[in-house]
């Protein structure tokens, strides 16, 4: 896959989806892609449907940065996403997340910070 962050723009309306193959981790690459997404759909003035890959719209920050113990690229990945979620929190048109499964950590926040969520019902995963 040659990008994270895939965009298409329609009738107003720009259709912003993750999909890195795997659970869709924040790392800092999906974050500036997100960024740039969001830089391109405030230019046209449109409204967001923000997605993930069928069955995950994110697994949260990307654990791999962490256990690297990288404190600069720590920080920026942390940085980078407080940024993302003020700024989903102050978009001048409304994004709505469409949520089709997982939303972990920082997922869950990213969803707590749109406008507005649809999202289906899944089951709840029991451990035994």
């Amino acid at each position: 896959m040659s990008e994270l962050v895939n965009i298409k723009t329609e009738n107003q309306i720009s259709f912003i989806t993750m999909d890195d193959g795997k659970a869709n981790a924040m790392s800092v690459d999906m974050l500036k892609g997100l960024n740039k997404a969001l830089d391109e759909a405030e230019l046209s003035g449109s409204v967001v449907i923000l997605s993930g890959r069928e069955n995950v719209l994110s697994g949260g920050f990307d654990l791999g940065v962490f256990k690297s113990g990288d404190n600069a690229k720590i920080l920026e990945m942390l940085t980078l996403g407080a940024e993302l979620s003020y700024r989903i929190l102050s978009y001048p048109t409304p994004i709505i997340a469409a949520c089709t499964g997982h939303a972990v950590a920082m997922g869950t926040f990213l969803l707590l910070c749109c406008r507005l969520v649809c999202a289906i019902r899944m089951p709840i995963l029991e451990r035994r």
